[in-house]
C-alpha cells in the first residue's frame, strides 16, 4: 500500500493517500490488512515505506497536522530501530523477496539510511559508509543484494536487481549509478522489462518468482533510476515494457510478474505497485512534475527522449485543477504550453525545466 500511495501522490488522489497511511498509522503500522480485518505485522519493509510514503505526501501537500502526528510517529519508529555492526537488522526472511533469506538487505539499508539523513539522524553516515565499502564489488562493479554478517565471502552470492534500490532512493555517486544500470542493462534486462534475478546466475530460472521472473515492481524502479541518471531512452524503455501490458494480460492492469523468456503471465494481472511505479516515474521522473507545498509552487522539469518534438500530459491535477501541459521541442529550442482549467482557484506554476537528453544537460 505504501509503494502505491506514492503512485497516488503524484497523480493528486491525495485523499487517497491520506487514508491509506491513516488507515495503518492508527491500526500500529501492520504490514499486512486482509479482507477480513486480519493484520499481519514485522515485515522489513514496512516502518521505513511508510515514513518514505508520508514523507512524499507531506512534500505535496505541506499538511501541518499530518505532519506533527508523522514526526511523532517516526520519533517512536525510529526508537525501536534496533541496529548491527552499524546497519539495521531485520527479519531475513520478511523482506519483500519472501522465499528468500536475506540478512541486511540493501534495500531496507537504503531506505533507513534516507529516512535518517531527512531527519537529520547521525545513523545514516554509518549506513552509507557500510554500504559504499561492504556492498559495493570493485570487481562486479555492482552492490551486493544482502550481507552473511560472521561468515567468509562477506556478501551473499543473490545476484538480484535490488541494488535498484538504491540507484532511486539513496545518495550514489555517478560513476557507480551508471556501472549498476549497466549492468542491469546487460545480466537483469528482457524482452519484458527488467527481471530479479542476474541471466549469468546459477540459480536463474526464467520462471522463478524471485530468481529470474521480470516484476513490474522493479522494471519500474528501473525506469525511474535511469531518469534519475540522466539516461532518458533506457528509462522510457521501461515505461513501454509495463504500458504494453495494459491490453495483454489483464484490459487495464499491469502485471505482477512475466517470465522472462516467454512473457508468459505468472503472478496477478492487476498489480497495484506496478501500476503506481509506472505513474511515478511518467508524472515525476520523464515530465518532472513536483510540488513544494512551501511556496505552493509545482515544477516542471521535463526530461524529452531522442526524437521526440512533442510530449504532453493532460489533465494532471495541480491543486485539484486539472491542468494540461504541453511540450514541444524544436532545433533545440523547449516550449511549454500550460492549459489549466478555470473555474478553480489558481496556484502559481513555475516551469523550471531543463532539457535533459540521454547522459546530457543542456
Amino acid at each position: 500500500s505504501f509503494l502505491v500511495s506514492l503512485g497516488l501522490t503524484s497523480i493528486d488522489e491525495l485523499e487517497k493517500t491520506k487514508l491509506i497511511l491513516n488507515t495503518f498509522r492508527r491500526k500500529g503500522l501492520p504490514s499486512k490488512i486482509e479482507t477480513s480485518g486480519k493484520m499481519e505485522f514485522g515485515f522489513a519493509d514496512t516502518k521505513p515505506l511508510f515514513i518514505l510514503a508520508a514523507m512524499h505526501y507531506h512534500e505535496r501537500v505541506g499538511d501541518v497536522l499530518f505532519k506533527r502526528n508523522l514526526d511523532f510517529a517516526v520519533k517512536n519508529i525510529i526508537n525501536d530501530v534496533r541496529f548491527e555492526n552499524g546497519l539495521v537488522s531485520h527479519d531475513p526472511k520478511m523482506t519483500w523477496m519472501d522465499t528468500l533469506e536475506r540478512d541486511f538487505a540493501i534495500e531496507v539499508q537504503t531506505l533507513w539510511s534516507m529516512i535518517f539523513r531527512n531527519y537529520k539522524k547521525p545513523y545514516h553516515q554509518d549506513i552509507e559508509s557500510r554500504i559504499n565499502e561492504l556492498y559495493w564489488n570493485k570487481e562486479e562493479t555492482y552492490y551486493a543484494d544482502s550481507l552473511k554478517i560472521n561468515s567468509h565471502p562477506l556478501i551473499s552470492n543473490l545476484d538480484t536487481s535490488n541494488p535498484l534500490f538504491h540507484i532511486l532512493f539513496g545518495d550514489v555517486d555517478e560513476i557507480r549509478s551508471l556501472a549498476v544500470l549497466e549492468r542491469i542493462r546487460t545480466h537483469f534486462e528482457s524482452n519484458w522489462g527488467v527481471s530479479t534475478w542476474s541471466k549469468t546466475s546459477g540459480n536463474y530460472s526464467p520462471d522463478g518468482y524471485h530468481n529470474g521472473s521480470v516484476w513490474g515492481l522493479i522494471t519500474g524502479i528501473a525506469s525511474c533510476a535511469c531518469f534519475k541518471c540522466g539516461d532518458c531512452e533506457k528509462g522510457l524503455d521501461y515505461l513501454k515494457n509495463l504500458a504494453l501490458d495494459i491490453r495483454r494480460n489483464t484490459l487495464g492492469g499491469m502485471f505482477e510478474a512475466v517470465s522472462s523468456e516467454s512473457g508468459r503471465l505468472l503472478g496477478c494481472g492487476m498489480q497495484a505497485w506496478s501500476m503506481s511505479m509506472y505513474l511515478l516515474s511518467v508524472v515525476e521522473y520523464l515530465f518532472g512534475i513536483r510540488y513544494d507545498s512551501k511556496s505552493l509552487t509545482a515544477c516542471l522539469k521535463p526530461m524529452i527522449p531522442e526524437g521526440w518534438n512533442k510530449m504532453k500530459i493532460i489533465g494532471k491535477k495541480i491543486d485539484g485543477v486539472p491542468t494540461d501541459f504541453i511540450i514541444t521541442s524544436e532545433n533545440d529550442v523547449v516550449r511549454v504550453k500550460i492549459n489549466a482549467k478555470t473555474g478553480y482557484r489558481k496556484r502559481i506554476i513555475s516551469v523550471s525545466y531543463t532539457h535533459l537528453r540521454a547522459h546530457e544537460t543542456v
